[in-house]
């Protein structure tokens, strides 16, 4: 489930909502990354490159990185998820708003209840 925007901040907590222009050039740009297999090592790099620059900068800008979802969006479960978060000096300060169709949040959930079971069944 594509929960993550191309987006700027400001003071405020941005809003990505589903179907958005923004979303859509995310996911396009992701799609054509997943196409040009040869360079997923350049775009793994770079990631990795732009959170540092963010967190060492305090740019506090937006970032898909793995955290802790309970607590986010009605999620009670200790589950991780790769999520949009606002990356700075102190690392990821907050969660960024973010605005779930139907059909993205029942995938959501049944992602959250599927992780919940196979945490459970390693005893973890």
């Amino acid at each position: 489930v594509s929960v993550m925007s191309s987006i700027g901040l400001s003071s405020d907590t941005p809003e990505i909502t589903p179907g958005s222009n923004s979303t859509k050039l995310l996911l396009d740009r992701a799609f054509e990354l997943i196409k040009n297999r040869g360079q997923r090592s350049w775009s793994v790099g770079l990631s990795v490159a732009d959170i540092t620059n963010s967190i060492l900068t305090n740019k506090m800008k937006a970032h898909s990185i793995s955290t802790l979802a309970q607590g986010w969006g009605g999620i009670g479960a200790e589950v991780f998820f790769s999520l949009p978060c606002i990356m700075g000096a102190n690392g990821s300060t907050r969660l960024a708003g973010v605005s779930l169709g139907q059909e993205q949040d029942s995938k959501l959930r049944e992602s959250v209840a599927s992780l919940s079971n196979l945490m459970s069944q390693l005893q973890m």
